[in-house]
């Protein structure tokens, strides 16, 4: 481990450098406030209009509608929140399946859960870390049929699929456009978890806008953040009625008594004004931040180069957010060494995600074969990535 040490250390007064830090702690991702937040929180405050209704919310949702050119925008309390409703819009019901990857962030199963459905976990592509087409489809030539419904189901358990959900890692596009010729073919929803992706573009296309619906989210430590939050794109507007309506608690204005009624269950998963007037200062800035995230991105790519560490890159035909960085190291033993002297020299580093199909409460559910999911979970550490450099 010798030359792993001295690359490791190295490494750690690279970071410092690079963060211009000088013996204070290095956050993976740390938000930055540097335009309108204050001055649009205060104007929130003096309307007394800080909950679910008011401008802001319709402004904020206007700005991601324009920027990565979806219609129809419903800003949520989370990216969870999110997916949930993506789920019940296209159609997602108690007892189905939901084909996703076991590479991801748990709420991208949760979610399924939610739903009463279960998730389908398939392996992931080495260099975008989202799900393999190749397996998606192998996976739906051999277990499934299309029935005389137009449904797509699967032939020894005489469950129905109702939607694939593949996971944009890290801001990194996966290979959508190949999965969505898969999924057009067997007439599969397909909703992406873009939660990580927003102004990661795929082919010139803004991840999220490219299957039938899409989800952001807007934690502290996400491109942009509303501190917490999230929103659903759609290109449908029939499903983004819907969705909004269900984030609505179902409510109905019955205007000639004033009377406000709900005519289904519905979920309190609207945003509120205050979280969207920090996501209205933030989206005005976001160009300036992937370009400073860019920055990071080669500087690091640059040193790397020079070790015998790999630094992942994204694929030739994306043109991702750089959210967060990554390297894999060659053993667990080396990742676990890294990700120790890097944390306690005031580096923050993280593993990658546990694959969710080692969680107890998902013990029970189908995989396919996982071996890339499985070796990349034990070799793969994010490094400090915040923009404000």
């Amino acid at each position: 481990m010798k030359l792993a040490d001295t690359t490791c250390d190295n490494f750690i007064n690279f970071a410092r450098e690079l963060f211009h830090d000088e013996g204070e702690f290095v956050p993976l991702h740390a938000p930055t406030f540097s335009g309108s937040e204050i001055e649009f929180l205060q104007d929130v405050i003096n309307s007394t209009y800080v909950s679910t209704v008011g401008d802001y919310v319709d402004r904020f949702a206007r700005e991601i509608s324009e920027y990565v050119g979806a219609p129809f925008v419903t800003p949520v309390v989370s990216g969870t929140a999110g997916l949930h409703l993506a789920l019940l819009g296209v159609g997602v019901f108690p007892g189905s399946l939901v084909l996703t990857q076991a590479l991801s962030f748990v709420a991208t199963a949760n979610v399924i859960k939610y739903c009463q459905a279960d998730p389908v976990f398939l392996d992931v592509e080495t260099d975008s870390l989202g799900m393999d087409p190749v397996q998606l489809e192998m996976y739906l030539e051999e277990e499934c049929e299309i029935r005389d419904d137009g449904g797509t189901w699967v032939k020894s358990s005489g469950r129905r699929v109702t939607a694939c959900l593949p996971v944009h890692v890290f801001g990194n596009p996966c290979n959508i456009f190949e999965i969505k010729n898969i999924c057009d073919k067997w007439g599969l929803p397909l909703v992406e978890d873009s939660a990580e992706s927003l102004g990661s573009l795929e082919n010139g296309k803004h991840t999220g806008t490219i299957g039938n619906v899409g989800v952001y989210s807007f934690n502290g430590n996400k491109i942009i953040t509303t501190g917490a939050g999230g929103c659903v794109v759609s290109s449908d507007p029939d499903m983004a009625r819907n969705i909004a309506h269900l984030a609505n608690v179902s409510k109905v204005n019955v205007s000639q008594n004033f009377e406000f009624i709900h005519d289904g269950l519905g979920f309190n998963y609207k945003m509120p004004a205050l979280n969207a007037a920090l996501g209205l200062a933030q989206i005005q800035k976001i160009d300036k931040k992937i370009d400073a995230k860019k920055q990071i991105h080669w500087a690091y790519k640059n040193w790397f180069d020079k070790t015998d560490v790999e630094f992942l890159i994204p694929r030739p035909s994306s043109s991702p957010n750089f959210w967060l960085n990554a390297i894999k190291l060659e053993i667990p033993e080396a990742r676990e060494f890294w990700l120790a002297a890097t944390n306690h020299n005031g580096i923050c580093t993280r593993p990658l995600w546990r694959p969710i199909n080692q969680y107890p409460q998902f013990k029970d559910s189908e995989c396919a074969s996982l071996p890339v999911t499985e070796t990349l979970s034990q070799l793969i550490i994010n490094i400090p990535s915040s923009p404000g450099v």
